[in-house]
């Protein structure tokens, strides 16, 4: 459940039309509090940019106040951007950097697969699966996004100007993946073809791991474009006629057969290119999804295109609970059903990502000022808690002392006494002169003890380091500073993996407290000059001498 709260909202927002759900959690469920829809006209938005702010302001302010069945008073958004705005890509890394590793070295590699600069764009990435560490040359698979700033910030100038507080700016493949949880099925892999205003979305997942996604240009936008144009109607006319189900009245359905044609057969292509590549893997399920999803002849020419696997809608209503009769059938004809929650697909989908996953975890495209208040948010609600968790313990601590205390009180003067006793018994100079020789004889035992364990080999630890250094490396320097306990490294590797593979040794020996290596030693790829710290951990070195020795 999200820290920010029990409920929160989803909204998605394109060029002919707005969708909101609110969405509560209660223990393990979801439910659906509220929903709406509205259309748009269609010039207020234009190929997801926003061209009149303060109509769509008041548009998505009706949207939160005519909510059935009652007006939706949560502040807090989970909005997926549109696809024809976001840069996607898979990157591959060795399996032995760590997250920030990762972060650095992206802000390199992003710019050979984007336009932009990245000072010029909100990022953000996430690690969707890892290989295994025993495989040889193993990695990890990093899903990065970004959107450029402009863009970014106007949409922030708009919730801030509805008074709502966006708390995830999600993007299409996490959306897909969270709005459609009941039909990943476990060990299937899954195509997802989302039909959508600016993009068509084209999914694969296995176990809801993400394995590839791509984002076309022919989407139900541009079609509705081009039947307006063939048919000589405004657009807001051939829209109507879609949201009705009556797009076949039209006379010229050219475009119409060309579109949905186009898409399966692309997608038909991302089908056989990822079985080429993964061996004996099966695409088995197809899923078709989005608002264009109700166009004539969709379903069943998606059977020609996939036969042998099995076709279905996906519809999101099946990962939250709702009463039957909050979406309803809103369809021309009676025997093509089309659910109407199939509208809703993005905006439910941000909402199960929102409430699935913290906001920090996953890809989360918020600007940064957005980000630092839900922190200060987040780390301020953590205090509170922290504050009374500590005074419960401390409450706890302090009756458990007193009874302790009492209890000490108690025992000490049973001791006092039995002690007493036994003085008057054996007191004498006899008593005195051995007690005298016993505390002599305990204190030059403890001096010699403390100097004996204050010694160690350093020999015999540079020995164990260079034990650890895989053939493959050259050690150039090599100091020691004996005050500080640690080793100074330099040398020349023959490749990234050695050199990893023996900063990775260095981590796991037990006498070695710190490995501090930086990033810049994985600059080059072959013959890297590398620096590398080791910090000793004096408690496991080998003493020094004969009695540490002492089997």
């Amino acid at each position: 459940m999200s820290i920010f709260g029990d409920k929160i909202v989803g909204i998605d927002f394109h060029d002919y039309s707005a969708e909101l759900v609110e969405i509560s959690v209660h223990g393990k469920n979801k439910y659906l509090e509220a929903y709406n829809r509205v259309m748009i006209p269609s010039d207020v938005i234009v190929n997801g940019e926003i061209k009149k702010m303060d109509e769509l302001k008041i548009i998505l302010r009706s949207l939160f106040q005519d909510a059935n069945p009652d007006p939706i008073e949560t502040k807090s958004l989970a909005i997926t951007f549109p696809s024809n705005k976001i840069i996607t890509h898979i990157f591959t890394f060795p399996i032995g950097l760590s997250e920030a590793e990762i972060r650095k070295a992206i802000t390199f590699e992003a710019e050979t697969v984007m336009p932009f600069s990245i000072s010029d764009v909100y990022w953000d990435c996430t690690v969707i699966e890892k290989d295994n560490v025993v495989t040889e040359h193993s990695s990890q698979h990093v899903l990065f996004a970004c959107i450029n700033k402009a863009v970014a910030d106007q949409y922030c100038e708009l919730f801030d100007g509805i008074d709502t507080i966006p708390v995830l700016f999600s993007v299409m493949p996490d959306s897909l993946r969270y709005s459609l949880p009941k039909e990943m099925i476990n060990g299937k892999t899954i195509l997802i073809v989302d039909m959508d205003t600016l993009a068509t979305n084209y999914l694969i997942l296995k176990d809801s791991v993400i394995k590839h996604f791509f984002s076309g240009t022919e989407c139900g936008g541009k079609l509705v474009k081009d039947l307006a144009e063939d048919n000589q109607l405004p657009e807001n006319i051939v829209v109507d006629l879609k949201e009705k189900n009556q797009l076949a009245t039209l006379q010229k359905l050219e475009q119409l057969d060309l579109f949905i044609n186009k898409n399966y057969k692309r997608a038909k292509m991302i089908v056989d290119e990822y079985e080429a590549s993964n061996k004996g893997e099966r695409i088995t399920n197809i899923l078709l999804s989005g608002k264009f999803v109700n166009l004539p002849n969709f379903m069943s020419i998606a059977k020609t295109y996939f036969e042998g696997r099995e076709v279905s809608m996906g519809d999101p209503k099946l990962g939250i609970s709702i009463e039957p009769t909050r979406f309803v059938l809103d369809a021309a004809d009676e025997h093509a059903y089309i659910p109407y929650s199939i509208y809703f697909n993005n905006a439910i989908g941000s909402a199960l990502r929102a409430l699935n996953t913290p906001y920090s975890n996953g890809i989360n495209l918020l600007p940064d000022p957005l980000k630092e208040n839900a922190l200060t948010k987040k780390k301020a609600l953590f205090f509170v808690l922290s504050t009374i968790f500590m005074t419960l313990i401390t409450l706890f601590i302090a009756t458990f002392l007193s009874f302790q205390s009492q209890n000490q009180n108690y025992q000490r003067d049973i001791l006092i006494a039995k002690r007493s006793a036994m003085d008057k018994m054996i007191y004498g100079t006899r008593y005195q002169t051995i007690r005298d020789q016993i505390t002599t004889f305990n204190r030059e035992v403890n001096e010699l003890s403390a100097i004996d364990h204050s010694l160690f080999s350093v020999p015999d630890i540079i020995d164990k380091i260079y034990k650890l250094i895989p053939q493959g490396i050259s050690i150039t320097a090599f100091d020691f500073s004996d005050q500080n306990l640690e080793f100074n490294i330099s040398g020349i590797a023959d490749d990234r993996n050695i050199l990893l593979e023996a900063q990775n040794n260095l981590k796991k020996a037990d006498f070695i407290d710190k490995v501090i290596a930086p990033i810049s030693n994985y600059d080059e790829k072959t013959k890297i000059s590398f620096e590398m710290k080791i910090s000793l951990s004096f408690t496991k070195l080998n003493k020094y001498g004969s009695s540490a020795n002492a089997k």
